[in-house]
């Protein structure tokens, strides 16, 4: 992971070198990055994968976006899957945000949130004895029946 941040790093480096560049006009031309303006952006390309019936449209609507720089930031996915669909468009994605921000050196990775919930597990299965200890425990009468009968019950 080190080696990544490095790696991202090295690269924001140089598109803030790019953008220090810019004549002037052209820099202060680009759109701040808002949570919610981003937010928009986001939803609007999802929205032309959704019309394109492009199945990736479901993993950029589950999506969590998180602005790290005024030129960074980051989209977070719940599993591997979504991550590869986002990652096929991430061309073309980013040349929307980018106008849709007036900002070249507008970038973004893409991470999978680590799910730290460990879900319960249903219910356990159970061997024979527990099951009979079960049915006894909500119906006594099988208990008294078993008895009874004088039925021996092998578990």
């Amino acid at each position: 992971m080190l080696g990544r941040s490095a790696s991202f790093f090295f690269h924001l480096q140089i598109r803030q070198q790019f953008s220090s560049r810019l004549p002037n006009n052209e820099a202060d031309a680009s759109k701040e990055l808002l949570p919610e303006a981003l937010q928009q952006a986001w939803a609007a390309y999802a929205q032309r994968l959704r019309e394109d019936k492009n199945p990736a449209f479901q993993s950029f609507e589950r999506a969590t976006l998180k602005i790290e720089t005024q030129h960074f930031f980051e989209v977070i996915t719940n599993n591997n899957l979504e991550q590869k669909f986002i990652e096929q468009e991430k061309r073309n994605l980013s040349d929307w945000l980018q106008k849709s921000f007036a900002n070249k050196t507008l970038s973004f990775a893409i991470s999978v949130q680590e799910n730290m919930d460990t879900e319960e597990p249903g219910e356990k299965h159970l061997n024979k004895r527990e099951q009979f200890l079960r049915i006894v425990e909500q119906y006594p009468l099988v208990k008294e029946l078993k008895d009874r009968l004088k039925l021996e019950l092998d578990y």
